[in-house]
């Protein structure tokens, strides 16, 4: 191989080093840097002018600033008006500027979006806890202090937590200064850090700061990174993307008044195999929510069917306790009245008893005829009262009540204070000789002399009723 030649390929290889240079996960190519599937300008947006040429209004004073902003007009200008600040972070726009129709970036390009962002800070999440580190540039960030010399204070780093910010989502690793008991108030002593970053992603976030709505400027100049996205919020605030120096924080969860002037960092527009699969990534997404919302969706109406299941079988076993309660009660209800008469019949049939006992008591007695004692009723009565005192007692005979008044001398008329203690009038029932019913009743004649007297009875008046003892 011939000398000439090989100082072509020494030289062509050098060029090639010059427009790309890798690093790691990295790629560099001539201004650009290649993050995963995202490809980034290196550098801050430096124009003056749309992109069909017109020009951006620079607004220097503060009342020029603040004047665009309300007036919702496009503007930039350097921090501090300066072009050597220029030169470093770029130029400061205010939202309205990335908003306008005639464009600020230049075609396959575009402001990020809050999606952009998340993507990119995600991404190198998966690869280094330090994510606001390995974005921001080797220097140029200013360092700070944390700690003292008094007792009790607070470990900076962590404010006190005992954990130290990580990633954009905010998730914490163990404070490396205070060992996770920061949140003691131990004693921490005085210490410096550096603010810059390492850079391993390829990003070079310089810390350019923003400037105010009102047309003043952050002074946090080499501490904070703010860029505008294209997210809108609402009529008056968009979101932006920053990296912050001492919270070690970087994310787009913030927003910012659209007055506001922030840098902007141009982002590729991606070729069609990246958006053909994050399409595929996106679908895959939406099927496994659509998988997921059907799984929950199920497990809705399973549980609305077995709540409404223990409702039936609660109703249904309230409905059956009520049942056999009711029955228990109807049982105890039959049983307490079927008991009330069968104390109602004993009731009636000891009184029946006392009664008939009543009547075949011997009251008095008249020669050798025992006589019971008085009741009153009808001839089916007396008759079924005959029934039940049993063949030990009979109806009186006409004729006997006719001896009973001879045994005592009467001879059919006796006073009123003899015989049977009748009460004058009142009919009493009797048997003629003839064995049909009669009445029977007394009668006192002009000397005061009772008569006895005797009729046919009638079958369905009530008479003064009573017995005599057949003889043994």
């Amino acid at each position: 191989m011939s000398i000439y030649f090989m100082k072509k390929i020494i030289f062509t290889i050098s060029l090639l080093l010059l427009f790309f240079t890798n690093f790691g996960s990295f790629t560099l190519i001539n201004g650009q840097v290649k993050i995963g599937d995202q490809v980034w300008m290196a550098s801050n947006l430096n124009v003056s002018k749309f992109q069909n040429g017109d020009p951006i209004y620079e607004a220097k004073t503060k009342e020029q600033w603040e004047k665009a902003g309300q007036n919702k007009k496009a503007a930039w200008c350097y921090y501090k008006n300066s072009a050597e600040n220029g030169t470093v972070y770029g130029k400061l726009y205010n939202w309205y500027a990335v908003n306008d129709p005639r464009g600020l970036a230049p075609k396959g390009w575009h402001v990020p979006t809050k999606k952009d962002c998340n993507e990119l800070v995600d991404f190198l999440r998966n690869i280094d806890d330090y994510v606001c580190t390995s974005l921001k540039t080797k220097t140029g960030w200013k360092q700070y202090e944390y700690g003292g010399s008094e007792e009790g204070s607070d470990c900076a780093y962590c404010n006190g937590s005992g954990q130290r910010y990580s990633r954009i989502s905010y998730k914490y690793i163990i404070c490396v200064i205070c060992n996770g008991t920061g949140g003691d108030r131990r004693y921490i002593e005085k210490r410096t850090i550096s603010g810059n970053g390492n850079n391993k992603s390829g990003f070079a976030a310089k810390p350019g700061s923003n400037r105010y709505a009102d047309g003043e400027f952050n002074k946090y100049i080499g501490q904070v990174a703010v860029w505008w996205t294209s997210t809108e919020i609402d009529e008056n605030d968009a979101r932006d993307f920053y990296v912050d120096n001492e919270n070690n924080r970087a994310g787009s969860d913030s927003k910012l008044g659209k007055g506001y002037g922030c840098s902007i960092r141009l982002i590729k527009d991606k070729s069609p195999e990246v958006l053909e699969k994050e399409r595929l990534l996106e679908e895959e997404k939406r099927q496994k929510e659509l998988m997921e919302q059907q799984r929950k969706e199920e497990e809705r109406i399973a549980n609305e069917k077995r709540i409404q299941e223990e409702k039936i079988a609660r109703e249904k076993k309230i409905k059956e306790e009520a049942r056999i309660n009711r029955e228990r009660q109807e049982q105890i209800a039959i049983k307490q009245r079927e008991e009330a008469e069968l104390r109602l019949i004993q009731q009636k049939k000891e009184e029946e008893e006392r009664f008939l006992k009543n009547i075949v008591t011997v009251r008095r007695t008249i020669g050798k005829k025992e006589l019971g004692n008085d009741f009153k009723g009808t001839i089916q009565e007396a008759e079924e009262l005959l029934e039940k005192i049993g063949p030990n007692w009979r109806f009186v005979f006409e004729y006997e009540i006719a001896k009973m008044v001879d045994l005592n001398g009467m001879k059919g008329n006796f006073s009123t204070d003899r015989f049977l203690d009748w009460e004058e009038s009142k009919p009493y029932l009797v048997k003629g000789n003839d064995s049909k019913y009669k009445e029977a009743y007394l009668i006192t004649n002009s000397v005061g002399w009772r008569k006895l007297t005797f009729k046919e009875a009638n079958p369905q008046k009530s008479y003064n009723l009573f017995f005599i003892k057949v003889a043994n």
